[in-house]
């Protein structure tokens, strides 16, 4: 409650900073229903672009017939006054936002439970909703206020000076030099989507870049993970050992190996079982699952 009591009293010294809070908490972020109240009167004068002050704010709540439960002006004023500045606002903030977040975890908590002990779900419908619940409460974490443009310019710098040693490839090496140039490398936060017509190769053309991503980063320590839908995990495996020991797929879904075959085979699955690449087939896996494993 300190913290709360704290960011009402630096809004009524400095409601200049309403916009800034607005932008990350919500009215009911607020545990107290007194503070509550006296939040929702200032976010209502803002939206009019009204002056947040003791007198205002307290006039709203006696409209609503809640000025009194809510401590009366007395301690509308005393907000202010326990304040020595208006500094510190940012971490009182995220104090509020994560105490509320930690209150929605425990009211999930109570109804996974209470379904868990029912029968109206199925296994696998009931944890779906477990993870989709906490998903959605954890995405109120990222919730952030506007960043300024040379707050942004000033990041990008900073990301090129870093880069400015790493000769033009900044991201992960595909292994394909042309690909790479184009690219500067796979990049975090990029979505890449490999397209073409069925049987051109495309299952091909992606495990060989999971091999050269795990191979060529972080000292082949790099971990890659492979999600099919539709491939086995032995299928896919079978291309690699196909392409790190040059025989052709038909020969190993046969057998009908060389001795010489059968001594490249050995080989290639040595040098991939070197590689940090973990696959997962099940093909049911949602994005939460994917997420999930990839932490």
């Amino acid at each position: 409650l300190d913290a709360e009591q704290r960011v009402l009293g630096i809004l009524f010294l400095d409601s200049k900073k309403m916009a800034s809070v607005t932008d990350l908490l919500k009215t009911s972020d607020f545990f107290d229903a007194n503070h509550q109240h006296i939040y929702e009167a200032m976010k209502q004068l803002d939206d009019q672009s009204k002056t947040i002050d003791y007198v205002s704010v307290g006039a709203i709540l006696r409209e609503q017939r809640v000025l009194e439960s809510s401590g009366g002006l007395d301690y509308l004023y005393s907000l202010a006054e326990m304040i020595p500045s208006t500094s510190h606002l940012d971490t009182y903030v995220e104090m509020i936002k994560e105490a509320s977040l930690k209150r929605d975890i425990i009211d999930f908590a109570s109804q996974v439970i209470e379904h868990g002990y029912g029968k109206d779900m199925e296994v696998t419908e009931y944890v779906d909703y477990a993870e989709s619940g906490i998903f959605e409460i954890s995405k109120r974490r990222k919730a952030s206020s506007f960043a300024t443009l040379s707050e942004i310019t000033k990041e990008v710098k900073e990301v090129s000076e870093r880069n400015a040693n790493k000769q033009g490839i900044t991201g992960l090496m595909t292994g394909y030099k042309n690909l790479d140039e184009l690219s500067a490398g796979l990049q975090p936060e990029e979505l890449i989507i490999l397209a073409a017509r069925p049987s051109m190769g495309k299952s091909a053309f992606a495990m060989n870049i999971a091999m050269n991503v795990a191979k060529r980063n972080q000292q082949g320590k790099a971990n890659v993970a492979i999600f099919s839908l539709e491939m086995s995990n032995a299928q896919l495996v079978s291309r690699m050992l196909s392409t790190e020991a040059n025989i052709k797929n038909t020969r190993l879904k046969t057998g009908n190996l060389s001795t010489k075959e059968w001594q490249y085979f050995e080989s290639g699955m040595q040098s991939l079982n070197q590689l940090n690449i973990h696959f997962d087939d099940s093909g049911s896996v949602t994005v939460l699952d994917i997420r999930a494993k990839c932490r």
